[in-house]
């Protein structure tokens, strides 16, 4: 695997999944294993909605301003609230919103991508952003918002999809932003876009831990192989 890693040069790992899957848990186990074996790990983590800095302020200070409740719109949609009834969801306002959401996301990945080297295991990628887009921006035209971030977010070398029901999911962690029905309907999301991705490989998320970071450190160690 060493000899497929030039000195300075990225591999990209994409874990993806529902809310719950275990990707932080099989990122943090991956990091490990290859730092253990001398290879440069570092994981990036970075959501639409998430992260929004400037954008994020001045959102909140337009809802302080208007009386409007103070929580993000991915939290008010993840704790079951009809996408349709936040104005961020809707028309012209819905479309720019989503448009900075979505600009936003991809310049603090790409920053941290740049910031990087070696082994860069992504707690989240390309096809966990065009599900939450999806789900959690219902109701705007994102044609164009899903394109930049198809086109603009670092490729992946390997993309490893965890699979889940989502009742399983929120045994997990209870009482997280997402409730079941939110979970259910990003499940759907994933099975309708897996096809996007080439290459992509399932695993069962339902394993132990261990298990699926052995899997994957073996999926990696195939990249080298073949670089």
């Amino acid at each position: 695997m060493a000899s497929g890693l030039r000195p300075g040069g990225r591999v990209v790992i994409a874990l993806s999944g529902i809310d719950g899957a275990g990707k932080s848990t099989l990122a943090m186990l991956m990091a490990r294993e290859l730092d253990r074996v001398g290879l440069p790990a570092k994981i990036i983590w970075s959501r639409p909605g998430m992260r929004l800095g400037l954008v994020g302020r001045l959102g909140g200070a337009a809802k302080r301003l208007f009386g409007q409740d103070s929580s993000t719109g991915v939290e008010r949609i993840g704790r079951g609230e009809p996408a349709a009834s936040l104005a961020s969801r809707r028309g012209p306002l819905g479309w720019a919103w989503s448009m900075l959401v979505a600009l936003s996301f991809v310049r603090d990945a790409r920053g941290q991508h740049r910031r990087e080297r070696g082994i860069l295991i992504y707690d989240r990628h390309r096809l966990d952003a065009l599900v939450t887009l999806d789900v959690v921006y219902e109701g705007v035209h994102l044609r164009l918002q899903r394109a930049l971030v198809s086109r603009l977010l670092p490729k992946a070398d390997l993309t490893l999809l965890l699979t889940i029901p989502a009742h399983a999911a929120l045994a997990r962690k209870p009482g997280d932003m997402f409730v079941q029905a939110v979970l259910e309907r990003q499940s759907d999301r994933y099975s309708a876009l897996r096809s996007e991705v080439p290459g992509l490989h399932e695993l069962d998320a339902t394993r132990p831990a261990e298990e699926l970071a052995a899997e994957a450190f073996r999926l990696v160690a195939a990249i080298g192989s073949h670089r």
